[in-house]
């Protein structure tokens, strides 16, 4: 019975993310929705796959993965977690269905250059160079001269200004190398720059990020040249080749990985999936009644309010991946010896609870698709790229220096609507 849900869940949301890819590669893609089915795949429906296949992996070979072998081995669980799968993928599949059927004629996006009043021209070099001008800051410059995790070298204040600044430097730089007018945007550039951010960061995750946002822009840009599906083959390969080196030289650098099989394996899925936290979160719900939070809502509230100082509000809930590192290793949120990242699928049933966590999700999901197919704007639709992307892989507070950004996108045309109002009624 599991393994027919499973599989079925597989089934149908490989054929969902397939054609949301050829609609990419084929650049018929009109709506942000196929980006994140495809995303959803690689991290939550690939680790279906594999378990099916290659089989889960060993969770026994760190102790402290032990409660989490226990949660994704539980049948109701794993029910759960195959059907809130599916209903993802085929709520943001009925989206992008219906959005290119309202939309399949018109004018292609083309990026020329950024029309904005702030991010323009040479702003855009000057934004892209902010991280590493908060590391000359920091007081610590010493400490990156050598690879390492950015938690790490910095801490406090500094830290949370760099890691929310690295996402809008890349968001510059690319608006910046993608401009028509920039003539020396070849890609020693792009690998400088790129190298640089991944070394102040010292994290994965943005290597991800980069390409998605460098995909996309080359997509939507005049310097665009004919893509074929061998070509994508051969690029993604190489990519693979080039990161699986990266990642086994990393694990055994930083991580202390045994270099076994089933040590390797262990580490790509802990660190690349998404469904054993989020199994872990409904295993919490379903099975023990004994949600993460100390109250529902805890964690979100807590990004919410993340500038609110804990001298003002003492009880102030702290960011989601506390609680998750917490409840899994068994201690307290002050205490956790590392930090296990969520994604907006757990991060939704811990703080709603099963049935509406479930609900919200595929409502935050499918919002932030409509806000960017809204606009006609190829930058702010690269911005709610990295939204969706970082919320599918990232704790909330990632997203917090995009949530600034589009913010201060909105702030103009509310300010014109309100001057209009204004005149309107005489004020």
């Amino acid at each position: 019975m599991i393994v027919l849900v499973e599989a079925s869940a597989v089934l149908v949301s490989t054929v969902i993310s397939g054609v949301a890819l050829r609609r990419i590669i084929s650049r018929e893609s009109r709506s942000i929705a196929d980006y994140g089915i495809v995303l959803l795949w690689l991290f939550n429906g690939l680790p279906i796959l594999l378990d099916l296949t290659v089989g889960p992996p060993d969770y026994g070979i760190w102790p402290w993965f032990s409660y989490l072998e226990i949660a994704v081995s539980n049948e109701a669980v794993r029910l759960t977690y195959a059907a809130y799968y599916t209903v993802l993928m085929l709520v943001l599949a009925a989206y992008s269905h219906h959005w290119h059927r309202r939309h399949s004629v018109g004018p292609e996006l083309m990026y020329v250059a950024s029309n904005s009043s702030v991010f323009r021209g040479p702003m855009l070099l000057a934004i892209s160079i902010l991280p590493f001008l908060l590391v000359l800051m920091s007081g610590n410059v010493q400490a990156f001269l050598e690879y390492g995790d950015l938690s790490s070298r910095v801490s406090g204040g500094i830290y949370d200004l760099i890691f929310a600044s690295e996402l809008i430097g890349i968001f510059a730089f690319f608006c910046w190398y993608f401009e028509e007018r920039v003539q020396n945007s070849n890609l020693l550039v792009l690998l400088l720059y790129s190298g640089a951010i991944l070394w102040v960061d010292g994290k994965r995750y943005l290597i991800a990020t980069i390409l998605l946002v460098c995909w996309y822009f080359y997509m939507n840009s005049r310097k665009v040249v004919r893509i074929s599906m061998r070509k994508v083959a051969v690029a993604a390969a190489a990519v693979a080749v080039l990161f699986g080196g990266f990642y086994v030289w990393y694990s055994q650098q930083y991580k202390t990985v045994d270099l076994t099989w089933d040590g390797v394996y262990l580490a790509a899925r802990t660190d690349f999936g998404r469904d054993d936290v989020t199994k872990f979160v409904l295993y919490r719900e379903i099975v023990e009644e004994r949600p993460i939070l100390e109250y529902r809502g805890a964690s979100m509230l807590s990004s919410v309010l993340v500038f609110v100082p804990r001298s003002v509000w003492p009880a102030k809930p702290y960011p989601h991946y506390r609680y998750l590192t917490a409840a899994l290793y068994g201690t307290s949120v002050l205490s956790i010896p590392a930090g296990m990242t969520p994604s907006i699928l757990e991060t939704s049933v811990a703080n709603f609870g099963v049935g509406l966590g479930m609900a919200a999700c595929c409502v935050i999901l499918t919002a932030i698709c409509r806000l960017a197919d809204g606009t006609r704007s190829v930058p702010r639709r690269v911005l709610y790229l990295i939204l969706l992307a970082a919320l599918l892989t990232q704790s909330l507070d990632a997203v917090l220096g995009v949530l600034m950004v589009l913010g201060l996108g909105f702030a103009p045309r509310f300010a014109a609507a309100s001057m209009m109002r204004s005149r309107r009624y005489g004020h």
